[in-house]
């Protein structure tokens, strides 16, 4: 429930979380991209709300505005390298997207 448009899913295993990319609505100027983690039962909100909501919604771990165009959200993964120090356990979304996985 609550969700516009989930267009991918990924499964991170160590954690147990499951994020959801969340690509927001048909109106590039209120848009917001969302990444949530999946919770049985849980509302996003949608069609009432994009990016954060208020209780008894479920908001966001992470969310950006679209800013016009090719910005949508559409899948991404965990990253636990070390190539990149300044990034432990970071989701990496597809579509311009870093998110603090933590």
């Amino acid at each position: 429930r609550g969700l516009r448009n989930p267009y991918r899913a990924y499964y991170d295993a160590p954690t147990g979380r499951y994020y959801i990319a969340d690509v927001g609505g048909n109106d590039p100027d209120t848009a917001e991209e969302e990444i949530d983690i999946g919770v049985p039962g849980a509302n996003y909100g949608w069609p009432d709300h994009e990016g954060s909501c208020p209780s008894p919604c479920t908001s966001p771990v992470f969310a950006y505005p679209h800013n016009g165009r090719d910005a949508s959200i559409t899948g991404g993964f965990v990253y636990r390298g070390d190539d990149i120090p300044d990034w432990p356990d970071f989701f990496c979304g597809l579509g311009n997207t870093v998110a603090d996985a933590a």
